[in-house]
C-alpha cells in the first residue's frame, strides 16, 4: 500500500477475491461519471508516451476524494491489438520512449506523494530500472546502466520542466476541446 511503489508490486493475477487496492493498472478500469463531474477529475494528459503511470496518479488521486479503488477478479475485457495509434506509437528502445518512462514515473510522484514517499520511488527507481536489480532483471553491464543513468536523469529533469509550464499550462488539450464542443 506504499503509493510510491505500489505499482511495480501490484500482481492480482492469481487473486480470487475483490479487494481494496491503492492502484490499478490501466489495462481494465471503469469509474462512475459522477466522480469525474462532482469531483472534476480527469486524467492528466502530461503523461506521454506509453501513458505509464497515469492510472496511478488518477487513483491517487481518486483517492484524495475518499473513495477507494477495488479490484474485481470477475471483471474482464478482450483487448483488441492495433499495431500503431493511441499509446503503442513508441517503440520500447527509443530515446523518446526512455525519457518519457521516467518522466511519467517522477511526474505522478512529484503531484501525488510526499518528500519521504518520493525519495523512496525515486531510490526504488533507480535500484529496478537504471541498475537492473529484481524485479526489473536488466543488463548490468556498465555501458547499459550509465545510459539509462542518463535517461532517469533527463526524465526527473522533463518532470520538473512539465510542472513548471503547468503554472501556466494544465495540458489537458483533449479536456478543453471535449469542454468546448460541450459549450457550443
Amino acid at each position: 500500500m506504499d503509493p510510491g511503489t505500489a505499482w511495480y508490486s501490484l500482481n492480482l493475477v492469481h487473486t480470487i477475491k475483490p479487494q481494496q487496492v491503492l492502484t490499478a493498472r490501466g489495462c481494465n478500469m471503469s469509474f462512475r461519471r459522477a466522480l469525474f463531474e462532482q469531483h472534476s477529475l480527469w486524467f492528466d494528459e502530461r503523461f506521454q508516451g506509453s501513458a505509464v503511470r497515469e492510472e496511478s496518479d488518477f487513483c491517487l488521486r481518486i483517492r484524495k476524494t475518499g473513495y477507494k479503488i477495488w479490484y474485481d477478479p470477475t471483471a474482464h475485457l478482450v483487448h483488441l491489438g492495433e499495431e500503431s495509434g493511441g499509446c503503442h506509437d513508441i517503440s520500447t528502445r527509443s530515446f523518446k520512449y526512455q525519457i518519457t518512462f521516467y518522466h511519467n514515473n517522477f511526474l505522478m510522484g512529484l503531484k501525488n506523494l510526499t518528500p519521504t514517499q518520493f525519495l523512496r520511488l525515486s531510490t526504488d527507481l533507480f535500484d529496478c530500472q537504471v541498475l537492473g536489480h529484481p524485479p526489473c532483471c536488466k543488463s548490468g553491464s556498465p555501458l547499459s546502466i550509465i545510459s539509462r543513468a542518463i535517461f532517469y536523469i533527463l526524465g526527473c529533469l522533463a518532470a520538473v520542466k512539465t510542472l513548471l509550464s503547468s503554472l501556466w499550462n494544465d495540458g489537458q488539450r483533449y479536456t478543453q476541446l471535449d469542454q468546448m464542443v460541450g459549450d457550443m
